[in-house]
């Protein structure tokens, strides 16, 4: 079994979204699951392989997770009993995953970040904030380097569903 448990778990919501109820967990793993990065590139569709800083982030069972060697971060949660669970699975998925890959063809396909400006144009470009950065175009950087995901503007929901929908289809 590579992976035996976590540690340092830590559950939050962002102070500036009073009564929202999406909490984001982070934690660590007990091993180094970096060499599993190219078989869930493989194995989960939509995935994005960054190999320069060792990182993967994908969906698996509704939770955006993002996975480096030893460090997750993970959301939508409703409360901490629920991550811990959603935790225990991903475990599981890594676990089976190990134990199979040399049943998978591993993907070594590098995620190529979408232009700035295409992702920038179909946000709402209010500058709100409630997505922690302070412009919509801070933020359109952030999701083209994978390091936000699109749930968190809150803005988005109803501003242009044909922007959301081309958004959704370009990030992964």
């Amino acid at each position: 079994m590579l992976v035996q448990g976590y540690s340092d778990l830590e559950i939050s919501t962002p102070d500036c979204m009073p009564g929202i109820t999406i909490w984001t967990a982070g934690f660590k793993l007990d091993a180094d699951v970096s060499s599993l990065f190219p078989y869930i590139n493989a194995d989960i569709k939509k995935s994005a392989y960054y190999a320069e800083h060792p990182c993967i982030l994908f969906e698996l069972e509704g939770v955006k997770w993002s996975l480096y060697p030893n460090k997750v971060s993970a959301l939508p949660f409703e409360d901490k009993a629920q991550a811990e669970g959603f935790i225990l699975h991903l475990i599981d998925y890594l676990n089976d995953l190990n134990e199979r890959k040399h049943t998978i063809d591993p993907s070594y396909e590098v995620y190529k970040p979408i232009p700035v400006l295409d992702i920038f144009k179909c946000l709402p470009g209010t500058n709100c904030k409630k997505c922690e950065y302070s412009t919509c175009m801070a933020f359109a950087a952030a999701l083209s380097k994978g390091e936000a995901m699109l749930d968190q503007c809150l803005e988005i929901k109803g501003f242009d569903i044909s922007k959301e929908t081309k958004l959704k289809e370009m990030l992964p």
